[in-house]
């Protein structure tokens, strides 16, 4: 464990935050229990330090099984020792997505750059809040979408206009920022899932693409979008957009 190690439990149920200590109990407990078992399944990473992950736990005595769920956050330091393990309930992906990605602009990024727009666009995208989206976006921004069924290019008005009338038919859709390829100062690359439901019995949706956010300052200045088949063709297009820069 790093020095200055925390854990804290998210849950409705627990709210508890704590050390070492507190943590080095919490797992005692479920080791203790008999037959215990837990399954691990990585659902999404913020840099190379930070991984989510599905946790669930099984055991109980004989003839009467529990089972309980909630995601997990783990963070590293740069020496590979953990410094942060938290505890979501299994309905709260955003919160932990959101804790994820604040994180890694606030630790491994912090040095680099380029990822503060981006995280801050997603948190006004998650909350509907149009104006501070709006103002994450610089006014030349363009947004290309390379999909197969893809809208084409669109300027920073029509963009943000496709956004609402997105959320205006789906009200439950949600984007989720899932790893991120590369970055470096001027932005970065990124794997994304969008999912929600449409009305009317269209029943759920889901889609997974490749983006590549460009920033400067305290703005995104361009974004693309690929389908997720074209990753190295996403990779090398990011490339080119930041050879020319300062």
């Amino acid at each position: 464990m790093s020095d200055d190690f925390v854990f804290e439990d998210r849950r409705k149920r627990a709210l508890l935050s704590g050390g070492v200590e507190m943590w080095l109990q919490s797992n005692e407990f479920v080791r203790e229990e008999p037959g215990a078992r837990v399954d691990r399944k990585l659902i999404g990473t913020a840099g190379d330090r930070i991984a989510l992950e599905r946790i669930v736990w099984s055991g109980g005595p004989t003839g009467s099984p529990v089972e309980r769920e909630h995601l997990r956050l783990t963070e590293v330091d740069a020496e590979g020792r953990i410094r942060a393990s938290i505890r979501f309930d299994p309905d709260d992906r955003a919160a932990a997505f959101h804790e994820a990605f604040a994180r890694f602009g606030a630790g491994e990024a912090a040095g680099i750059g380029g990822q503060a727009p981006i995280q801050a666009f997603g948190v006004a995208l998650e909350r509907r809040e149009w104006e501070d989206l709006r103002a994450c976006l610089g006014e030349d921004l363009v947004f290309h979408d390379h999909r197969t069924l893809g809208f084409g290019v669109l300027r920073r008005e029509e963009w943000i206009e496709s956004l609402r009338t997105i959320v205006d038919l789906a009200p439950d859709w949600y984007g989720e920022m899932m790893q991120i390829l590369v970055w470096n100062r001027h932005g970065r690359v990124d794997v994304n899932r969008a999912f929600g439901t449409m009305p009317d019995g269209g029943g759920p949706f889901e889609r997974l693409n490749i983006g590549i956010f460009v920033t400067a300052g305290d703005r995104i200045r361009h974004i693309e979008v690929f389908d997720v088949a074209d990753a190295d063709r996403a990779l090398a297009r990011f490339e080119g957009l930041c050879a020319g820069r300062a």
